[in-house]
């Protein structure tokens, strides 16, 4: 699925992710990138969807919860998203990219 998006193929790539997900749905990257995916269609419900359940298999990805924060960001709720971006940083705080959304948001 990574490839076919890397390659705009966004349509092949939902089917790739849903269907790794269908064969193993433990596998949190996979229900990860589904909802950057969805995103990048601008389904913002199904892509903040899809990270939950990829948050839920891996609550300590800080990855997953600045991911999410942008997906929620897109939605205009900028309290919910600086909550995201900073339980990425208690997990990892380090993170380049939550520190930086942070920043924007101050």
């Amino acid at each position: 699925g990574k490839l076919l998006a890397l390659r705009d193929d966004v349509e092949g790539a939902l089917l790739c992710q849903t269907e790794a997900i269908r064969l193993d749905s433990s596998y949190a990257d996979s229900h990860g990138e589904l909802g950057g995916l969805y995103a990048m269609q601008g389904d913002l419900v199904r892509a903040e969807e899809s990270s939950r359940a990829a948050i839920a298999l891996e609550p300590h990805n800080a990855d997953l919860h600045h991911d999410i924060g942008i997906i929620i960001g897109g939605t205009g709720d900028v309290q919910r998203a600086e909550k995201s971006f900073w339980t990425a940083l208690r997990i990892a705080p380090a993170h380049g990219g939550a520190h930086f959304n942070v920043g924007l948001i101050q």
